[in-house]
């Protein structure tokens, strides 16, 4: 056997040793955790995964081993964070009721109430826990609005925003409703292998290379939230070519599309 050859191997046996060292101190992490009130875990959660990604960057493994290993941990702290004693104490309280007498029409008062109510308990029946669901504000303002305008709720913005966020899925970002930036909702997000998360904000660009009024209040809000890597991306339900991508710091009054910092 060449020199190299050994030298190769003995490099590759470290740096899987490494690698599991790095595992198993992901999995030891799950008891401290356990001491963290729910609203505190998801920023616990950030910096010990990006600890252990930035770990396993510096490692000479194949693509196929990181991923995987970092499923493992990204796994190990979605579990622990399920388990934690204030999460578990949040499900064992949360046994909402269905809305009792007709369901008022949508201009009567408690209309909206009476329904949410209505959603809890739908959703608690298909095994969902309360904060897996969306808040009364959240809900009311997706669904309980539109209806009330005579508009088509919780309709993800029509045949074009449709197209694109089933494009941009391609891309690894996914659809979802409770996940909160500067006290907004985005429309996508992405998690980074190295730490960083990518959030996407999909509707109407204006003629001027900017977006829409609403989607530019929506994004001010979320901008002072992005971590130092994060960023939000605005990207045209007309044609996902087009975007603007924003980071920590960046005026959504000024930026237009093709600015480049």
């Amino acid at each position: 056997m060449s020199s190299r050859l050994s030298e190769n191997i003995r490099l590759l046996q470290s740096n899987l040793s490494q690698a599991l060292e790095t595992l198993a101190e992901a999995q030891n992490q799950t008891r401290y955790l356990m001491q963290y009130d729910p609203y505190e875990l998801p920023q616990k959660l950030r910096e010990i995964t990006e600890n252990a990604y930035e770990t396993l960057r510096y490692l000479h493994l194949s693509r196929e081993i990181t991923e995987l290993l970092q499923e493992l941990i990204g796994n190990q702290f979605a579990l622990a964070s399920v388990i934690s004693p204030g999460n578990l104490k949040l499900m064992s309280e949360w046994k909402p009721k269905p809305p009792e007498g007709i369901k008022p029409n949508l201009n009567d008062i408690n209309a909206a109430e009476w329904r949410y109510q209505r959603y809890q308990y739908e959703q608690y029946q298909a095994g969902k826990q309360e904060q897996d669901i969306l808040t009364f504000e959240i809900w009311k303002e997706r669904y309980f609005n539109p209806a009330a305008q005579g508009g088509r709720p919780g309709r993800p913005g029509g045949s074009q925003q449709v197209a694109a966020r089933q494009a941009l899925v391609n891309e690894g970002f996914k659809n979802v409703e409770n996940v909160e930036l500067g006290g907004r909702y985005p429309d996508m997000v992405r998690y980074n292998l190295e730490g960083s998360i990518d959030y996407i904000e999909v509707g109407e660009m204006l003629q001027n290379g900017m977006p829409e009024a609403r989607e530019r209040f929506k994004i001010a809000d979320e901008i002072p939230a992005l971590g130092e890597k994060d960023s939000v991306t605005f990207v045209d339900k007309m044609d996902i070519s087009r975007r603007i991508s924003y980071y920590r710091g960046d005026d959504v009054e000024t930026k237009i599309l093709g600015d480049r910092s």
